[in-house]
């Protein structure tokens, strides 16, 4: 019995179709950020955080202000306060699509010294792994970076900011690593196929 090649075909082409298939609609989302404890305190030095909120689209990542940290220090550079907390960054997601919403922590470190000529290097420390949020029918990403080092004045003040990079995808997007073996598959099949032709004996029509 001759096998047909037609269903593992089939079956590799269904791998890749859904990517172009899947919704390619706009993932409004609304996001706001906060934190507990709201800032933190060690001698005379203090850092405070407060959170932003907005919309946004997440099929286009969009990278939106988080948290402005505000330092404060009456710490002379000879003597700074050491720091060495933890904060939970709390962020407020709702999915535009489904309505759904929920709030994921993110660990932020607060860490090292402060003065009133400035901090000592990586004071705040956000993570390096994007945090993946499933709602609704989509997955959301999520990156924390910090921006620019803050510039204290003479009173020992400084301010920064907390950014977030939001982007969002359909559920059902297919992982990178099935796009892979599906484009691997075809040409194995195929190269199977024609493998199995070339041995057989020609035809003679009678």
């Amino acid at each position: 019995m001759e096998r047909s090649y037609v269903p593992l075909l089939t079956m590799a082409l269904a791998l890749i179709v859904p990517a172009g298939a899947v919704r390619a609609d706009a993932i409004p989302y609304q996001a706001s950020f906060d934190t507990v404890p709201p800032g933190v305190s060690s001698g005379g030095s203090s850092v405070a955080f407060t959170g932003h909120s907005g919309i946004g689209d997440g099929a286009t990542p969009q990278t939106v202000p988080a948290l402005t940290v505000q330092m404060f220090s009456s710490a002379s550079a000879g003597t700074p306060d050491t720091f060495n907390q933890t904060v939970g960054v709390n962020l407020h997601l709702t999915d535009g699509p489904s309505g759904a919403s929920t709030t994921v922590t993110i660990p932020l470190l607060v860490s090292g010294n402060l003065s009133m000529a400035g901090h000592s290097p990586n004071f705040i420390t956000v993570p390096t792994v994007p945090i993946v949020v499933p709602l609704g029918e989509d997955v959301y990403t999520i990156q924390l970076s910090k921006g620019p080092a803050p510039t204290f004045t003479g009173e020992g003040q400084g301010q920064s900011v907390i950014r977030a990079t939001i982007s969002a995808a359909p559920v059902g997007v297919p992982e990178p690593t099935s796009l892979v073996l599906a484009a691997l598959a075809v040409p194995a099949i195929g190269l199977g196929y024609w493998r199995r032709r070339k041995g057989q004996p020609p035809q003679v029509n009678s």
